[in-house]
């Protein structure tokens, strides 16, 4: 009686595998997309590159982020110095689709960047009634939202060079 159990079940268990080998897990007519990979490196470039920057300042500034119902903005800062920054002032410029002026601002942000590092700022966004996005931030699924683009410049920071006591403020 046992027996003739073990084998019951090993012949379901074998005949629902076939059937499972049998059966079609993927569409059918779908077309293979090649890409090169100067093609990929021109197209990470060109959604991750928010910001410009020239390569002789003090820091640089890159990876502006603020989506549609987001309280605040994102922004990565890096640290080209040989002194460690405690606060830095950004000036944010704010443009529709059209590069009309929809906002402007100058920001100061208490952070700590050591030399040659980067830290990520967060600010509270200028956007109150969340009815904006960045345009390179992840689309909003409602229509209703209005895309903007930014331009940031560093203005000063505040540098801290071992001494306490002894904070010096830089202009770019």
């Amino acid at each position: 009686m046992r027996t003739g159990f073990i084998i019951l079940l090993t012949v379901l268990m074998l005949g629902s595998a076939g059937v499972q080998a049998n059966e079609r897990t993927t569409r059918k007519r779908l077309k293979t997309a090649t890409v090169t990979a100067t093609t990929r490196q021109t197209a990470v470039t060109g959604a991750y590159d928010t910001i410009t920057e020239r390569a002789d300042t003090a820091v640089s500034l890159a990876g502006y982020d603020k989506p549609l119902r987001s309280r605040n903005e994102t922004l990565f800062v890096t640290n080209h110095t040989t002194d460690t920054i405690t606060a830095i002032t950004i000036r944010i410029n704010y443009m529709d689709m059209r590069k009309r002026q929809l906002h402007s601002a100058e920001r100061t942000v208490r952070t700590t960047i050591p030399p040659k590092s980067t830290r990520q700022i967060s600010m509270r966004s200028w956007d109150r009634q969340q009815s904006f996005y960045y345009i390179r931030s992840a689309k909003p699924r409602s229509g209703v939202a209005t895309p903007y683009d930014v331009s940031c410049t560093p203005v000063s920071i505040v540098v801290s060079r071992g001494n306490k006591n002894n904070q010096q403020s830089q202009t770019q």
